[in-house]
């Protein structure tokens, strides 16, 4: 793992450095795993030059803070009453159990009124717990007041500070240094009116203001890994150092190189440009002179606010528009002229109403009037050339003299009164507005930036009313080269389409075709030396561009209010087709390799130093970019608020009550709830703490769970950008998002992964307490109810609710299945003792089967209503189960990236004619009349390229017609055949087998013994043919699995809810199938009950075993070869242990290169991606997959359990097993599944509901038709052979039998009464509503305040949703 020189421990330090330097970060073994999010005072008048604050008071607020979240800390340890895992934890590795019960009886004292007073002895040492020495940039470089006079140049630093008066740290036995670094991230919030702040008395402002804000973020919450080289397959070597562009943005751990990032990126933009268009000129010379021009028109901007997408060139993304009878060129390489070039270059590079790329040397004699010449000009040559012109602009005509777009200077006092131009202060030379750009890397070339407005103008013959023109302008940049401006008079104007990540991209493609360019030319003239200086520049441009993209990323994502910490960690490079160099094989076959080296005493080196030594000479490492990505606790908070998120609160401290005398035992879910509100002085909380951490004791100030906080980082990734304004009229952009979905960044090899993060603490805490209790508890947990519970609430925390609702499901099958199995093997019991004589009890309880899969089904509903009750945040989604539940904020189902992205890259490779019948197509969907060419009004509004640009600005014009589905439905519709098909043949060929085992045999009808039994010829021929059966179904799921995955891809289905119903519908038909048509095949088409017995209960025991087996086996080994590739790539370590195994290698672990205990944010950060990447190829848990599995369990059950009695207590056995492997593979083997809150099973229940019908057809069928080997007789016959009856009256009598049961079932599914504790705790929730209401208008004293309070509580929701709404978009105030 490559750590960054500032944050290695402090035993790693150089001796030559200053003692006084602290690098020690907080221990992730002690119980600080908390957030908090402080304000340090006002920053001035809005809209002003920010106000430096005193360093003492940002000092004194954290220090403040700090002691404020140890205090709530450990009042949540008294009033729980016991301690938090984790703090135990901190015992457990630092102290003694001794010392843990003691300190457990000192908790204990506390409790009650009577221990106030000791607890306050405790609370005053707490307030004093923490010193904040100082803010850092870097070890020793202190930050000064200045430093904090703008957010917007360094959005981070690090705080020192001493815990050696924390009294915990002696009450745990820590003995280490107690003085620490830690990240803090720094950002301003708006205000309203400073007056009604905390500070009205300290600063005495009135009005808008901004207040500072300092958060710490134990943990990141997710991270983009963003890819090594510029583009697959790019061959170009990295740049010397002194030469790469890229190096200009250094990582975020150095405050200082990483900080003033609009700055660097405008350096870069204009360098980057320069070099581009000084290789475009190089392999595309000019073929005229520059000769002077008099008239002007064009447009351009770098630093604006583009569009949100734009065309891509090189994964997918293609903005080549077809003409027809016109020849162009595909790309650089067959361009024979500058002017095909051209065309070809914004064909790649599309340009946007204020955006273009270009480069025009022209003479004038102002920078105004150059750059309106060259604007002008360039929009020309796009014209003639043929390119995607934005519809936005105006008809050119040779009258317009500001053609498509008009420059006005910029109101330079104005920039500079405003935050984010303050950046470029210093760099303002003169009042023609150009900013000189420092070049980059061996450039020596006089470059600056010239910013402008560009205005748009719409004719007012577009109006109907012949009113005057409307006019749309945004402040943009472009770039120019002063070397010739004051000696020949000519300033070249140029420009590159690479101010966002898209941008970037296209710029990206461009300059694979220019080392395409420069290859050809090598293969011309291998001699030419001209193409060693093209193939530098090249590269610079590649890796440049690249980190410029990277830079874009991350400057969008804080402008939304995201922590962006940028790393570097060790990857494996590439193979030159872009292939992983250590596939799993290869990486088993070394291990074997070095198994068998390590047990020949032959070989002088072998087992795992030899392979460690061979991994790293087979490949080479390379630094990958990684961000981490989280945000702080307040703007996390205001989004809440603006969504409406509901949030229990807590009793009054002092009274231990709750508003209207409530206590919290009457409530079920621990607490009343109330739509959450961020707190101010006109608003503020009844008392405090109010709202109710997601898990107190550990985390106490953050309202917010881990899977919450992971949904809205990602809503703050994926929504659209903000509308919202502040009294200036400027965007606030904290009320959108950064739109960088990151499912399309990947689908666009834009980033290599997207990855959830958890903390690696917490995840041991889970180990511990879900996935194996047994080691707090002992053996003695095996025989307690903790054996049939699996505690859903950490699961809920961290993954949320679907995951925990699968959870949830499994240990209510479990606990449901209890009552059956026990029943079964009563019934079981009593057919041996029978002796025969007890036949009947078989079909009686076969119908219970369909009765008990309708009850369950039935309660399921019941508890998932208590559930969403009591899980209630606001914004869940119901499942089928509570589809009448109101569904609150739920997001609409958008349109599915990978949808869009396929859908282009299909049409990008279509020929000529095969796009033009697209686009046909696409103007039949969308209804455009036949004669659209002749009408005015639509004759440009649907052409091929008009149609072209909509598809790649939004992902909703891609639409495929119902023929073209047919055709893809159809082509799945036949895989799934054919599996199916596959899968009969296995069964025939499991018959065939058994049939074979069993010829010259007879079943022998006096076996006297169980080993007689199993030695019976036939018996042993149904054993051997359910186990093979056993082994052949998990084999054909798995391979089924895959299939349709891809077969779901290729359907290209535009919604994510159709995608997943579609693979779920399929996963579960065929594994249905393929489990049970063995089965089939022997009741109906055999009719031998026998065997069917047989088959049943070896089937079910042998899938158990290998459905969890290979389960375990293929995860723990892939897992395993995953680190061994972090072993290759030097991100672990080996290291030589007396206890400890390396695969199948004693003596040896894997362990972190830093030390056995990585501590601060951004290290537990970087070993979770470890985590992660190493279990990359076992991918995300899937809570479909396992639905299915558990309701193929489910159905075997209500279907055959009258033909095997004891196989609920085998499904029994295996559910408590799986639900422990369950645990294991999402919390260690398996990948961090996405956050979804749904409540509920989803397709499954209605699945199941269908199964319990279906299972009173079988068990009436089995009954019925399969006959015993002995008797000859069905199990029907059986009942009845005592008595004289037709079988017209037997027939009679079984449909009146089954008509009962599908009564019964009917009655059980619609007259199911509500859950009793929901109905009592919404009674208690309404009921304290009002009492609150009620108990705040008789209290006098409060009542001006607390009404209003009260009033503001009632109408939040409403509010916050209208602040959601279109009209957030209009002109008046948001206050966040």
């Amino acid at each position: 793992m490559v750590m960054s020189q500032q944050v290695v421990p402090h035993q790693l330090q150089s001796e030559t450095e200053p003692a006084h330097l602290v690098r020690d970060l907080i221990p992730g073994t002690l119980p600080f795993h908390f957030n908090f999010d402080i304000g340090a005072g006002l920053l001035g008048p809005f809209g002003t030059y920010p106000c430096p604050l005193p360093m003492d008071d940002v000092l004194s607020a954290l220090q403040k803070g700090w002691a404020q979240v140890r205090i709530r800390q450990e009042e949540d340890w008294v009033e729980a009453g016991c301690l938090p895992s984790l703090v135990a934890a901190s015992f457990a590795a630092y102290g003694s159990q001794e010392k843990l019960h003691r300190f457990e009886e000192e908790l204990a004292s506390y409790k009650g009124d009577a221990a106030a007073v000791a607890f306050e002895q405790r609370r005053n040492r707490l307030k004093n717990c923490a010193q904040v020495l100082r803010l850092e940039m870097a070890p020793g470089r202190e930050v000064k007041p200045e430093f904090l006079e703008d957010v917007s140049l360094y959005p981070h630093v690090f705080m020192v500070i001493d815990l050696s008066n924390d009294p915990f740290l002696d009450d745990c036995g820590y003995s280490g240094p107690k003085t620490f670094w830690t990240f803090l991230n720094i950002y301003d919030r708006y205000v309203s009116d400073a007056s009604q702040t905390k500070y009205a008395s300290n600063a005495p402002l009135e009005g808008p203001s901004r207040e500072l804000r300092l958060a710490r973020v134990a943990s990141a919450d997710c991270a983009l890994l963003f890819r090594m080289l510029p583009y697959p397959r790019c061959k170009l070597a990295i740049p010397q150092p002194s030469d790469d562009f890229s190096k200009v943005f250094s990582e975020d751990m150095d405050v200082e190189g990483a900080g003033c990032l609009l700055q660097r990126l405008m350096e870069a933009r204009a360098s980057l440009g320069f070099l581009f268009w000084q290789v475009f000129d190089i392999l595309f010379p000019a073929s005229q002179p520059v000769k002077a021009m008099t008239s002007a028109g064009g447009k351009f901007n770098v630093l604006s606010n583009a569009p949100v997408r734009k065309s891509m060139s090189i994964h997918g993304r293609s903005s080549r528009t077809y003409q027809p009878g016109a020849q162009q060129s595909a790309t650089f390489k067959s361009c024979s002229s500058r002017e095909e070039a051209l065309a070809c270059l914004w064909r790649c590079t599309a340009p946007e109403t204020f955006e273009m790329t270009f480069c025009e040397e022209v003479r004038a004699g102002s920078c105004q009037e150059a750059v309106q010449l060259a604007i002008n000009q360039a929009a020309k040559k796009m014209k003639e050339a043929g390119a995607m012109l934005p519809p936005s602009w105006p008809a050119s005509t040779s009258e317009r003299k500001h053609w498509p777009l008009e420059v006005r200077p910029l109101d330079m006092c104005k920039l500079l009164n405003t935050t984010t131009e303050h950046l470029l202060e210093e760099n303002t030379a003169d009042a023609d507005g150009l900013m000189p750009c420092a070049p980059l890397g061996n450039l020596t070339e006089d470059l600056a930036a010239y910013e402008f407005h560009a205005v748009l103008k719409v004719d007012s013959s577009d109006f109907e009313d012949g009113g005057n023109q409307e006019e749309d302008s945004k402040a943009v940049h472009v770039f120019v080269n002063l070397s010739r401006w004051k000696s020949e008079g000519i300033l070249t104007v140029f420009s590159v389409n690479a101010s966002d990540p898209w941008g970037a991209d296209q710029m990206l493609g461009a300059t694979r075709e220019l080392e395409e360019c420069v290859a050809a030319r090598r293969s011309i003239d291998p001699t030419d030396k001209l193409v060693d200086v093209l193939e530098a520049k090249v590269s610079q441009l590649a890796y440049g561009f690249r980190a410029l993209q990277r830079a874009c990323v991350k400057q969008q994502l804080r402008d939304v209010g995201i922590t962006v910490v940028e790393a570097e960690r060790r990857e494996l490079s590439k193979d030159s087709k872009g292939k992983d160099p250590l596939s799993l094989s290869v990486l088993a076959r070394m291990e074997l390799r070095a198994i068998l080296r390590g047990s020949c005493r032959c070989f002088h080196s072998g087992g795992a130093p030899w392979l460690d030594g061979q991994l790293k000479k087979t490949v080479t490492d390379e630094s990958q970019r990684v961000m981490l990505l989280s945000v702080p606790n307040g703007i996390l908070e205001s989004r809440a608020e603006q969504m409406g998120w509901i949030v229990k609160i807590l009793p009054n401290r002092k009274t231990k009550a709750y508003p209207g005398n409530f206590v919290k035992e009457q409530f079920k879910r621990a607490g009343p709830t109330q739509s959450f509100w961020n707190e101010t002085t006109t608003d503020p909380y009844p008392y405090h703490p109010y709202f109710m951490s997601h898990s107190p004791g550990i985390d106490p100030c953050s309202v917010l769970s881990s899977a919450e906080r992971k949904l809205l980082v990602n809503r703050f990734l994926q929504d659209g950008r903000s509308d919202a304004r502040f009294p200036d009229g400027t965007i606030n952009p904290r009320h959108g998002g950064a739109d960088l979905n990151p499912r399309e960044l990947k689908a666009e090899n834009i980033i290599d992964d997207f990855i959830l993060l958890s903390d690696p603490a917490l995840d041991e805490i889970m180990m511990r307490e879900i996935v194996a209790p047994w080691r707090n508890d002992g053996w003695r947990w095996f025989f307690s109810r903790g054996l049939f519970r699996v505690d859903t609430t950490s699961i809920l925390r961290t993954f949320g609710p679907q995951i925990a609702s699968y959870f949830e499901f499994a240990r209510f099958l479990i606990g449901a299945t209890v009552p059956m199995a026990i029943l079964g093997a009563l019934t079981e019991l009593l057919l041996v003792i029978g002796e025969g004589q007890a036949e009947f009890v078989r079909p009686i309880y076969g119908l219970c089967g369909p009765i008990w899969g309708m009850w369950v089904c039935s309660k399921w509903r019941s508890r998932c209503s208590l559930l969403a009750c009591l899980w209630e945040n606001g914004i869940l989604q119901p499942g089928p189960e509570i589809a009448d539940m109101k569904n609150r904020a739920v997001a609409n189902d958008t349109v599915r990236p990978e949808f869009g992205h396929r859908f282009r890259k299909q049409l990008a490779a279509l020929d000529a004619d095969g796009r033009a019948e697209a686009f046909e197509n696409l103007r039949q969907c969308l209804g455009v009349p036949e004669d659209w060419q002749s009408r005015e009004a639509i004759s440009n509004a649907f052409t091929d390229k008009s149609i072209e640009q909509d598809l790649e600005l939004f992902n909703e014009a891609c639409f495929i017609d119902s023929a073209a589905r047919m055709t893809k439905n159809l082509k799945a519709t036949l895989a799934s055949a054919v599996f199916i098909v596959l899968a009969s043949f296995t069964t025939l060929f499991s018959e065939r087998l058994q049939d074979m085992l069993v010829e010259g045999n007879e079943q022998d009808d006096e076996n006297e013994s169980f080993l007689d039994y199993i030695h019976d010829p036939v018996i042993q021929s149904y054993i051997v043919s359910g186990l093979a059966s056993g082994v052949i179904i998990p084999v054909l799921n798995h391979l089924y699995a895959g299939v349709a995955e891809w077969t779901t891809v290729i359907q290209e289905f535009e919604k994510d809810s159709e995608h997943q119903a579609a693979l779920f519908t399929k996963l579960f038909v065929f594994q249905f199938f393929n489990s049970f048509n063995s089965l089939f095949w022997i009741a109906f088409i055999r009719q031998n009950f026998d065997q069917l017995k047989v088959q049943v209960l070896v089937l079910a025991a042998s899938l158990a075993f290998s459905n969890i087996g290979m389960a375990l086996t293929s995860g723990m080994v892939k897992q395993h070869l995953g680190r061994l590739r972090l072993l290759a790539s030097g991100e672990l370590a080996l290291q030589k242990v007396g206890k400890g195994r390396l695969g199948l290698m004693f003596g040896y672990k894997l362990a972190n290169p830093g030390g056995p205990h990585y501590s601060g944010a951004v290290e537990r950060s970087l070993n979770m991606i470890n985590h992660q990447m190493a279990s990359k190829d076992n991918a995300q848990f899937s809570a479909i997959e396992e639905r299915i599995e558990i309701a193929v369990q489910f159905s075997m059950l209500v279907m055959f359990s009258g033909v095997t009695p004891v196989l609920p207590l085998i499904l029994l056995i295996r559910w408590l097993i799986e639900i422990r492997v369950d645990t294991y593979k999402l919390v260690r083997l398996q990948g961090f599944p996405e956050i979804h809150m749904l409540i509920g099973v989803g397709r499954t229940h209605t699945f199941l509901t269908l199964l319990a019908y279906f299972s009173l057809v079988v068990n009436t069928a089995i009954c019925v038709l399969t006959r015993h080997a002995k008797s000859s007789m069905s199990t029907f016959d059986g009942v009845f052979s005592g008595y004289n009856l037709t079988d017209s009256w037997k027939l009679l009598m079984v449909l009146g039998v089954e008509h009962v049961v599908l009564a019964i079932m009917l009655s059980i599914q619609w007259s199911t009464p509500g859950s009793k504790t929901l109905s009592l705790e919404l009674y208690r929730q309404k009921y304290f509503e009002h009492r609150e209401a009620r108990v705040y208008d008789e209290d006098e004293e409060d009542a001006s305040d607390v009404q209003a309070l009260r009033l503001s509580v009632r109408t939040k929701r409403t509010q916050l949703r209208l602040k959601t709404m279109s009209s957030l978009g209009g002109d008046a105030p948001v206050e966040e």
